[in-house]
């Protein structure tokens, strides 16, 4: 990840709603770090672009209803399982991004 605080405290699109209107799961880059955006109901949320238990890219994979699978293993990650980010967010931070 890129060290600036300036950068990482900002907003950066990354996706339009079209797009994921289209492909619900999506992955790409920011600030040097591979995020995965996926569409979960009405909104978009931003994770880290990595499962953890096999390092397998989370954006390989599909969604079903508003839970996001993992297509190694098929593990489910709903966004109340604490490993989301809600869009704004950096993947890990706690903090509220939507001011």
């Amino acid at each position: 990840m890129i060290p600036d605080p300036l950068l990482i405290n900002d907003w950066h699109p990354v996706a339009s709603w079209q797009q994921l209107e289209a492909a619900p799961v999506l992955g790409t880059r920011l600030l040097g770090e591979d995020i995965v955006v996926w569409r979960c109901g009405d909104q978009a949320l931003v994770w880290q672009d990595l499962c953890i238990h096999r390092g397998t890219r989370l954006s390989l994979g599909k969604t079903d209803g508003e839970t996001l699978i993992c297509p190694y293993h098929a593990r489910p990650h709903p966004p109340e399982d604490g490993s989301a980010s809600a869009a704004g967010e950096r993947p890990g931070s706690h903090d509220d991004a939507r001011r």
